[in-house]
């Protein structure tokens, strides 16, 4: 009788207070910043929860535990849009209504609330209208039908109204048009406000990267430590130009001996680092210098690149259209014109025109001897070609004078249809006559470099 008499105070309060429903507490972006990860993370790390339900507030977050969490986990999946991670053995599902995380021994559900307010028979309360979706009122909503089905609640239906009541929260939802609301309210007799866990020490990863180019939609940077030869993330993350990351890890690893930065798959990614390894570094003392050239990166700082090109249309029969194709050739001799380092597995070269049309490809290649990915390319004329990279450009009729020819270095598999940000040979494409050799300039100002550090603090 007790628990019904509180929980229809509570549902007063939430037919009179409007404290709490007119905004969004916590927004999709703020549930995805460090400090809700890390409480999940030390949540995930503390001691297995007894059973039934076990809700506690810690500052402005509430702490949701065991088979109530998985409700909202699966909650979070079916009806919110949502993200999911997974870091050091557990997964991670973000949507609009909180940051939920297991692994194999714990579920747990970091919820944030800025809007709150005590109430006579509660410690705290939060809630307000359904009619504002992502609201204080809406993760009251989902904690009570999670409680619904839990084994350690008791309900009480009434008037149309759900009361639900735990060991530490009773929650109040009245479904009536747009009058539905949702409320629930933490006991003043239960041990909520819990102090935070000893923090333990962890090893902290903070990278300082120049030149990152963004990596759009599908695709991300993850770091990685190699310890005693093995692998191990050292977190993901979208950069553009100067990034500035920090990560932090359980256990000391300050005997790593190398740091790699790769390029990943953002969705149904390996857990293994890619083969596309952009900058990498030794570490020694705890710091290193990352950059291209390092043996775990690409191997070669491309200052020696160099390169020539020809204007000609080998696939058509008119000698007057020698300028509507680019061949990366030295027809005299016979060999090839770019004088390239070998790639690692997971890059490719790739040939491009750039003009006020944008960039358009003249196909990818691994060795500068032999046919490109598109050979003579689709606008080729019906003869036919030698075995270089290049690419005619017949039908439909496209004059190349005034453009630039590129080279470009590109992930594999590629994470956009434009050229990559590595372009180490350049050149302005002129009218020097047919089959006449141009020179390329190299150009390595954009290539990206970093600074890493490994504490233990």
């Amino acid at each position: 009788m007790k628990n019904l008499l509180l929980l229809m105070t509570l549902l007063a309060f939430a037919g009179c207070s409007d404290a709490t429903d007119d905004s969004d507490p916590i927004a999709p972006t703020k549930i995805q910043d460090s400090s809700s990860l890390k409480s999940a993370e030390r949540a995930l790390s503390s001691s297995a929860k007894a059973d039934g339900p076990d809700i506690r507030i810690q500052g402005d977050r509430v702490f949701i535990y065991g088979e109530v969490a998985q409700e909202l986990r699966s909650y979070s999946e079916r009806y919110f849009q949502n993200t999911v991670t997974e870091s050091g053995g557990a997964t991670y599902v973000r949507s609009a209504l909180g940051l939920c995380a297991f692994n194999a021994t714990t579920d747990v559900c970091v919820l944030g609330l800025d809007a709150r307010n005590q109430q006579d028979g509660y410690k705290l309360t939060f809630g307000g209208s359904l009619l504002n979706p992502g609201t204080a009122a809406t993760k009251a909503y989902y904690i009570t039908q999670a409680l619904l089905l839990s084994q350690g609640s008791s309900s009480v239906l009434a008037s149309g109204r759900n009361f639900v009541s735990s060991a530490t929260i009773d929650c109040a939802v009245n479904l009536s048009g747009r009058a539905s609301t949702a409320f629930c309210g933490f006991k003043n007799d239960s041990a909520v406000v819990v102090t935070p866990p000893p923090a333990e020490k962890r090893t902290i990863v903070s990278l300082r990267a120049e030149n990152l180019e963004s990596l759009g939609e599908d695709f991300v940077y993850e770091g990685w430590l190699i310890v005693n030869g093995q692998p191990l993330t050292a977190g993901r993350f979208d950069g553009s130009g100067d990034t500035t990351f920090d990560f932090e890890i359980e256990g000391d690893l300050t005997a790593s001996t190398l740091y790699i930065l790769t390029i990943e798959p953002k969705f149904n990614d390996d857990p293994a680092p890619s083969s596309t390894h952009i900058i990498g570094g030794a570490l020694r003392n705890n710091r290193g210098v990352l950059s291209v050239d390092h043996r775990t990166a690409l191997g070669n700082s491309f200052a020696n690149a160099s390169g020539r090109f020809i204007l000609e249309t080998p696939s058509s029969a008119d000698t007057r259209d020698y300028d509507q194709g680019i061949w990366f050739v030295n027809p005299s001799a016979g060999v090839a014109s770019l004088d390239l380092p070998t790639l690692p597995a997971g890059w490719v070269y790739e040939g491009w025109v750039a003009g006020p049309e944008g960039p358009i490809s003249t196909g990818t290649f691994l060795s500068a001897s032999g046919q490109d990915s598109d050979g003579a390319g689709p606008t080729a004329g019906p003869m036919g070609t030698p075995p270089f990279p290049g690419q005619d450009f017949i039908n439909p009729a496209k004059v190349l004078i005034g453009q630039m020819a590129v080279i470009s270095i590109e992930p594999s598999p590629d994470n956009s249809p434009a050229p990559f940000q590595l372009k180490p040979l350049v050149g302005n494409i002129v009218d020097a006559g047919a089959g006449q050799l141009q020179n390329m300039n190299t150009d390595i100002s954009e290539f990206p470099t970093g600074v890493v550090s490994v504490s233990y603090e």
